[in-house]
């Protein structure tokens, strides 16, 4: 828990990605070792700024990564750190893959099969029909249905891959304390059950449409 802990946390320092997590371990071995460093020093690694820097010995970030922990504790959320062999491994292989995945679920997300289906918040009855339709069909082949739990397609792909007994994972523009349309609360606890939540963002990030452009997929 405690490597987890320093995982968590360098995720949590404001204006640091993937590229300069991995530029920042390259230099100081360790993600604790990172926080231990001085701004003189962090501020040397490409990509990092004396604000970035002067934020490392705060310890804020490792304050937020405590309280992450406990919740994910508490709410028996996983973690899936972006070097770790468990994180997902189609993200794996992205240039900048988000550094921390928290996932409430019971699958695997190495699926041998996904498909994601996203489409419009307003379908016609046609549009409905060809979704449960495209379901079906795939249903022999077992793949794992992946879309953002969104009204119109998205939750109609959920329901269907529910209904033809496919697992079937939500990825969220917002932390897993939320859960953005409430009206798709049901679906969600049965996708849990039969798939999963997952998101980039920590427990109490609240719904933003910024968020939901660039939602993560496997």
């Amino acid at each position: 828990m405690n490597d987890m802990l320093y995982k968590v946390a360098i995720s949590r320092i404001d204006g640091v990605g993937s590229v300069t997590v991995r530029a920042l371990l390259s230099h100081f071995g360790t993600e604790q070792a990172v926080f231990e460093a001085r701004p003189k020093e962090l501020v040397k690694i490409p990509g990092v700024n004396e604000k970035v820097a002067r934020s490392v010995p705060t310890g804020e970030a490792l304050m937020a990564a405590e309280r992450e922990l406990d919740l994910m504790e508490r709410y028996n959320i996983q973690a899936f750190y972006f070097l770790d062999a468990n994180y997902p491994k189609r993200l794996r292989q992205l240039d900048n893959p988000p550094i921390v995945l928290y996932y409430k679920g019971s699958i695997d997300l190495d699926a041998g099969r996904v498909t994601g289906i996203i489409g419009t918040r307003r379908p016609s009855p046609f549009g409905l029909l060809q979704v449960d339709r495209l379901v079906e069909g795939l249903a022999p082949y077992q793949p794992l249905v992946l879309s953002g739990l969104a009204y119109g397609v998205d939750i109609a792909a959920h329901k269907a891959a529910l209904q033809n007994g496919l697992p079937t994972i939500g990825v969220l523009g917002h932390g897993l304390r939320y859960l953005y349309p409430m009206d798709h609360r049901k679906t969600a606890e049965a996708m849990i059950e039969q798939g999963g939540l997952l998101t980039e963002y920590p427990f109490f990030k609240e719904p933003d449409p910024r968020h939901f452009l660039c939602a993560i997929a496997l």
